[in-house]
């Protein structure tokens, strides 16, 4: 399957932050956002896991359609996965002990945003969908390390709801809830798993311009 380099991968998010904020760039509005994601996996035969505490971070760029409504593109790299309380099992007989599934992408999202409020605090609410490139993945045992790259979908489809406050100045808090919709295992580990990623997320950042 056809993957999509690091560097392939920055180009084409940069290129999506420039074409979405050209025509409107007088009115569009940039910032800078990071912090932590606690990241968890769901569905058929999942195993015994418990939260990857990781990271998640990168850059958006806000269009507004109308005074309280607005259009918000990301670029985040998140760490997703999960942490393993039984033995790993990668199939064929291969296992490790119990360690952590890591799973790193970078998260292009294009969400809907409302804002309300007037002052020195706003209160926005959005939601949209989120289109994942995977960048790495291991799965990391007591003292073992697998690259299971090539067991795991290069793409992932998924959604987001969250919620920011910001201050004047521009200083932002944001959290939300991030679920992929499609599982992620290729085979062999397809034949054992029918896994999907949940991450919750909350970062600060600080947005300029508008």
């Amino acid at each position: 399957m056809h993957r999509m380099t690091p560097v392939r991968t920055s180009t084409l998010v940069l290129a999506l932050f420039v074409a979405t904020s050209t025509a409107l760039s007088a009115q569009a509005r940039f910032g800078v956002k990071g912090g932590a994601a606690l990241a968890n996996m769901y569905g058929d035969a999942v195993g015994n896991v418990d939260l990857r505490k990781g990271l998640t971070g990168g850059l958006f760029v806000e269009i507004p359609t109308s005074s309280a409504l607005s259009i918000q593109v990301e670029g985040l790299y998140t760490q997703k996965g999960a942490v393993e309380t039984a033995l790993i099992d990668l199939g064929g007989g291969v296992t490790l002990a119990e360690g952590t599934w890591e799973y790193d992408y970078v998260d292009v999202a294009g969400l809907l945003k409302g804002t309300f409020g007037s002052g020195s605090t706003r209160i926005s609410i959005y939601g949209g969908p989120v289109f994942s490139v995977l960048m790495s993945a291991k799965a990391v045992g007591e003292g073992e390390e697998a690259d299971i790259q090539d067991l795991t979908k290069s793409n992932d489809i998924g959604g987001a709801l969250g919620v920011s406050l910001e201050f004047s100045g521009g200083f932002l808090i944001d959290v939300r809830y991030s679920a992929g919709t499609t599982a992620f295992d290729e085979p062999p580990l397809d034949q054992i798993y029918a896994r999907q990623h949940n991450v919750i997320s909350a970062m600060i950042g600080f947005v300029a311009g508008g």
